[in-house]
């Protein structure tokens, strides 16, 4: 078996949040609640494709296997490279994003208030 590498692992349930085609990035977020006093946001960064649904019930995102980087590649034509890595979501369907990198957060801000991680254009 090929090892991969797990990016970020969180138990806890997180919806698609927002995705600027602007900026190219894709944000999730956990909110507070339920036990949990913390949100938590995942962005995606220099986002050239991906294949996500609009909600999960935990969030691991991993590196792509090889056969999986196949698929991505024929699925989107968007090759991986040194700017471009293959990002899975684990679970079935496959879901996945092609993106520059990924970062997470967590914070006790409020569910509607702007993650620290997105940069804001200044008006």
């Amino acid at each position: 078996m090929i090892d991969t590498v797990v990016e970020a692992m969180f138990e806890r349930p997180f919806q698609l949040w927002r995705y600027s085609v602007s900026h190219g990035q894709l944000l999730f977020r956990s909110t507070a609640g339920d036990g949990r006093r913390t949100r938590v946001d995942v962005l995606f960064t220099n986002v050239s494709a991906m294949l996500v649904r609009a909600s999960y019930d935990r969030l691991v995102i991993r590196s792509a296997r090889p056969d999986e980087e196949v698929r991505i590649n024929e699925a989107t034509g968007e090759p991986a490279g040194p700017h471009a890595r293959y990002y899975v979501i684990d679970g079935e369907p496959l879901s996945f994003v092609v993106a520059g990198a990924v970062a997470s957060a967590e914070d006790e801000g409020g569910y509607a208030e702007p993650s620290t991680l997105l940069s804001e254009p200044s008006l």
